[in-house]
């Protein structure tokens, strides 16, 4: 089966506030039936980039694209294939839920009103509630409601689980894997680790506004990391492993740290050859991953 064309793009995107780089020189992409995920610090430069997307931020210099449009050259050409949350929820507070949508609705070209409704009733929302007379996070699903119902190819949402108690978030993140069975992109920040594993296709680690880490989640599951400790008598060396890509690294006292891509059979047969005395194998997780990456740079 041929690889889609991505929906959206960027390359070489660069975002300066004077002294300050808030994204530096990123480059990546999305295609219909992904989700990808976005992680990184405060300041990481996650919001600039969905904002740049979202047309509504004027790049220092490279490239945003959506559906081979330029994101500040022709927002409303983009905006006809893009669906935007932004990460401060603002609605008209003296409406009505319901009145929200249909106004939303109707101003995005893309909108469906009753597509939004239907989802709002799922989400158990009581539409005839005032916004200003709701809580942050009923105003937080109103929101989605609007935005995931859009017949759009792409959404762009930053930290929609904000505000969300742990059902409300199971109920938005189910409808993300939805979404991608239906052939929709989806873009999204979190600080919630587990919420990207769960859904994500992939995963972009941003710091300090430089892509650090994009890759496929299954990959990061395939992988392992094994930590072993030798007895007395191989203390002192470990033998090198089998050839193949596999980072060592000691902790001491004849513990060793493995992180390998899989477990080969010659890479288990070195590990049996070994005077082991206690071995212990982890599939790596995100968490694992994202640490490292943000280690590397701290002091």
């Amino acid at each position: 089966m041929p690889v889609p064309e991505p929906i959206a793009w960027t390359e070489k995107l660069t975002k300066r506030y004077g002294s300050l780089v808030a994204l530096s020189r990123c480059t990546l992409s999305v295609r219909p039936g992904e989700v990808l995920g976005l992680l990184g610090p405060n300041g990481a430069g996650k919001t600039t980039l969905l904002r740049i997307w979202a047309g509504l931020i004027r790049p220092s210099s490279g490239t945003a694209r959506v559906a081979n449009w330029d994101c500040w050259r022709h927002p409303a050409r983009v905006h006809r294939h893009l669906g935007y949350l932004p990460g401060e929820v603002r609605l008209f507070r003296r409406m009505s839920g319901r009145a929200v949508l249909e106004l939303l609705g109707r101003l995005h070209p893309g909108g469906n009103v009753s597509a939004a409704v239907a989802l709002a009733q799922r989400w158990q929302l009581d539409l005839s509630r005032r916004v200003d007379r709701a809580s942050s996070g009923m105003r937080q699903k109103l929101a989605l409601a609007h935005v995931c119902s859009l017949d759009v190819p792409l959404l762009v949402l930053d930290e929609p689980t904000a505000n969300l108690d742990p059902d409300a978030r199971r109920q938005v993140l189910e409808h993300l894997r939805q979404l991608r069975h239906q052939g929709k992109a989806v873009v999204f920040s979190s600080h919630v680790l587990s919420e990207v594993e769960q859904v994500s296709d992939r995963v972009a680690v941003l710091y300090r506004g430089e892509l650090r880490h994009l890759g496929p989640l299954d990959q990061l599951r395939r992988s392992y990391r094994i930590q072993l400790r030798l007895a007395a008598r191989g203390q002192g060396t470990l033998q090198p492993p089998p050839p193949g890509e596999c980072r060592v690294q000691s902790r001491g006292q004849g513990s060793w740290e493995l992180e390998v891509p899989r477990l080969r059979p010659e890479l288990l047969r070195w590990l049996a050859s070994l005077p082991v005395e206690e071995v212990r194998i982890q599939p790596l997780a995100l968490e694992q991953l994202y640490r490292r990456v943000i280690q590397q740079e701290e002091p």
